[in-house]
């Protein structure tokens, strides 16, 4: 039932998105009626991509399907392109046409050009091309090491320089390497952390497939921890997380613990994602399960998956929440549109006397696309506040 809602939505979507930069993009090129014919049709073909993805391998052997696989999510980003340019090129149209009424200057309404429109489209196909390149690039790099201070009132004097770092969103699909992971495992050591903990999203795929790619993760700093996101319940979750256990890594599943740095104390929460409900409908996963019957700490962490966490975290008295998910958006225009679905969504935020860490991910999802946005292994470091802070 759930896949046949989904299917319908997808297709109703690929279907306003495809008519829309028809009448959008391809009409006003004014081309042959054959070459518009073809035109029109390829603003669909993003229908296809479930079908193909599910079929690849029978369709082009093992040996190609990465290769398709990777071709098929990379148009789906070129698609989002043509949208969002065309999206903002249009708002601009109408934005100016209001102003040339009220101004009474006809030359602020240039878009009413069809010379002008043409060429606009023209620039919108040429511009999702290099964003494309852009984007693969991006994505494809080597995550950035993005250090982050959280200034702590009042803090410990055994916690300052406290290091912490954070893995989120890694996604172990078929189009990332043993390579990558071994890198990221690398770069981890290298930074050599009081803590490293992993939000999330590691699996994206059958752990049969995934398993090898991900192994060199067992490598990681002895202290680290781990929360499930909302992926690890779509790529059988009780086989990965008996997996993460043999690589060493621990897991927190709506519980806590408590780690020592000389005479301070640190509370260290892990809730599961919200799309555990599914499966233990009967077991709310709730913030509050998780500190049930925890001591007194000098500063509490919270790992939660999904940055919507925040309410039930700060009402918990957690002093840092430690997040991914959101992919900053991935790219454009994504990273404009996630902002309505979360209350925060990259980067270091403020929530009452709580601070939230919303990582970009360290790997992607879907489309090997960043555009934007940029894959992250972030070192948080705990530092005294000055009274201002």
């Amino acid at each position: 039932m759930q896949i046949a809602i989904f299917l319908t939505v997808f297709l109703l979507l690929i279907g306003i998105w495809g008519t829309y930069l028809g009448f959008r993009l391809v009409r006003p090129l004014r081309l042959s009626s054959g070459r518009s014919k073809l035109l029109w049709i390829a603003m669909y073909l993003p229908v296809l991509v479930p079908p193909i993805l599910v079929l690849r391998r029978n369709l082009f052997g093992e040996s190609f399907s990465q290769i398709v696989e990777a071709i098929i999510l990379t148009s789906l980003a070129f698609y989002s392109f043509l949208l969002g340019l065309c999206f903002f090129r249009d708002m601009a149209a109408v934005i100016l046409k209001i102003l040339s009424k009220i101004l009474r200057k006809s030359e602020l309404a240039f878009f009413s050009s069809p010379h002008i429109l043409k060429s606009s489209c023209l620039t919108i196909f040429g511009a999702s091309v290099l964003m494309v390149g852009l984007g693969l690039f991006n994505a494809l790099s080597f995550p950035a090491v993005r250090e982050v201070g959280i200034p702590v009132r009042d803090l410990e004097p055994d916690l300052e320089g406290f290091r912490i770092v954070q893995l989120t969103d890694l996604h172990a699909d078929e189009l990332k390497s043993r390579k990558f992971f071994t890198g990221v495992t690398d770069a981890v050591n290298e930074l050599a952390p009081d803590l490293t903990v992993i939000t999330g999203d590691l699996a994206d795929g059958s752990l049969e497939k995934c398993a090898p790619r991900v192994e060199p993760l067992r490598d990681l700093p002895e202290n680290t921890w781990f929360v499930t996101g909302n992926h690890e319940y779509y790529s059988g979750v009780d086989e990965w997380l008996v997996f993460i256990r043999n690589l060493g890594i621990r897991i927190l599943l709506d519980e806590h613990t408590v780690i020592e740095k000389g005479e301070a104390r640190i509370l260290l929460a892990g809730i599961t994602d919200p799309a555990a409900e599914g499966r233990f409908p009967d077991n709310p996963r709730r913030v509050e399960t998780a500190v049930e019957g925890a001591p007194e700490t000098d500063f509490r962490i919270l790992l939660a998956h999904q940055p919507g966490a925040v309410h039930e975290a700060e009402k918990a008295g957690f002093d840092l929440q430690l997040s991914g998910h959101t992919h900053g958006g991935q790219f454009f225009p994504w990273n404009y549109v996630i902002g309505f679905f979360h209350p925060y969504v990259r980067g270091l935020n403020r929530q009452g006397d709580m601070w939230v860490y919303v990582s970009q991910g360290t790997g992607f999802w879907g489309p090997p696309i960043r555009l934007g946005t940029r894959s992250e292994i972030t070192l948080l470091t705990l530092k005294r506040a000055a009274v201002e802070e």
